[in-house]
């Protein structure tokens, strides 16, 4: 075989070996990407969710854990309920500094009482003796407070650094249980001096609801409001952790490990059980119930999500520079060889008897294809 045809050939293979290669390359960066959910995803995913949210506004839960933080803050904590009795003494949070401080009367008497960051008394614009004051709002109940009722300044202050800051996780796990709730984190940073007295945005903006969409102008519909609205609870970790639980226990059933596609299952729990506790909520007392903790763990997973995804786009690209690569490789040889080519048709050219002899030999092949 002469130069001319085995250049040929070796063009022919190369070009037919490497288009292959593309594809099958291609093919399979593109299947290792593939996070698409099926129908199952889906309709477990909202099942999941809708489940949360019914668990999220259950009666009977909230009743049960508001006794658990009834009698976890009695000065001795007991109840017939082993299980009402085994987290009551472990949360039992009576006394503490963040929900009373102890104020010297005139007689010399110490008197525990309600106040303000200001250390004000606030018992002018609460409900005073009432369970629902919104006291958790005004002092000692935000983590983020930059003033001194910080709830872990408070309790190191009581009780010493480590049983201190103990004691301020076990108060604010107790208050979760309660119907009220603890005031979202930054909840202090929304004060406000309203004349003789010290209030709180959020606190004012849950009044005007109270007022103008509930109709209720009495004292302390605004913390009704605020419980709904700006409060964490625990059944909102319970619902938001079965939630999860179940997402995870379903991707491990189906064997699924693609994490952009795990994350878009759980993001579909939870934006149910979110949308579902704000819609049960409202159609239960007219106000939605947000759930904070379902709010943090939707954004932190829709973040999961977007970083599995630029992983693998990160992956595509890297696949498609080596496909340039090669592609500029490719155009480079096919040049080379067509000059190579090119040379051969001159020299073909300028010979006429091996001309007519390749001629010759490329009817013989031709016929012989034929035969």
């Amino acid at each position: 075989m002469d130069d001319f045809s085995r250049n040929c050939q070796e063009l022919e293979k190369y070009l037919r070996n490497t288009s292959f290669n593309y594809k099958e390359e291609m093919a399979e960066a593109t299947k290792n990407c593939s996070s698409k959910l099926d129908v199952y995803d889906l309709i477990f995913g909202l099942l999941f969710g809708t489940l949360g949210a019914v668990l999220d506004t259950n009666d009977k839960i909230k009743d049960f854990l508001d006794k658990i933080h009834e009698v976890s803050n009695s000065d001795n904590p007991s109840d017939k309920n082993k299980i009402i009795d085994l987290f009551s003494k472990i949360l039992k949070h009576k006394g503490d500094w963040m929900d009373q401080v102890p104020v010297i009367q005139e007689d010399g008497r110490v008197v525990s009482k309600f106040v303000n960051r200001n250390a004000q008394e606030v018992s002018k614009y609460i409900w005073k003796g009432s369970a629902n004051t919104p006291h958790r709002i005004f002092w000692g109940h935000d983590i983020f407070s930059l003033s001194q009722d910080n709830p872990f300044f408070l309790e190191i202050k009581q009780y010493g650094f480590a049983e201190g800051v103990l004691q301020a996780v076990r108060h604010i796990l107790a208050d979760t249980c309660s119907k009220q709730g603890l005031p979202i984190p930054t909840s202090s940073w929304w004060d406000k001096v309203d004349g003789d007295k010290r209030t709180n945005g959020l606190l004012d903006y849950c009044q005007r609801y109270a007022d103008d969409v509930l109709g209720k102008k009495q004292g302390g519909g605004n913390n009704e409001v605020f419980n709904q609205l700006f409060s964490i609870h625990m059944q909102d970790v319970l619902a938001n952790g079965f939630a999860c639980a179940s997402v995870a226990a379903y991707c491990k059933a189906r064997n699924i490990s693609d994490e952009e596609r795990k994350q878009q299952i759980v993001i579909t729990a939870l934006a149910a059980n979110f949308l579902g506790s704000a819609i049960l909520g409202a159609v239960d007392k007219g106000i939605p119930h947000i759930n904070w903790i379902c709010l943090f763990y939707l954004t932190q997973s829709t973040y999961k999500l977007i970083k599995a995804s630029n992983k693998n786009i990160d992956i595509l690209w890297c696949k498609t520079e080596e496909l340039v690569a090669e592609s500029n490789r490719l155009n480079e040889s096919v040049i080379k060889k067509q000059r190579e080519t090119e040379q051969d048709i001159k020299y073909l050219l300028s010979q006429p008897d091996l001309r007519e002899k390749k001629r010759s030999s490329l009817m013989d092949s031709f016929e012989r294809s034929q035969s």
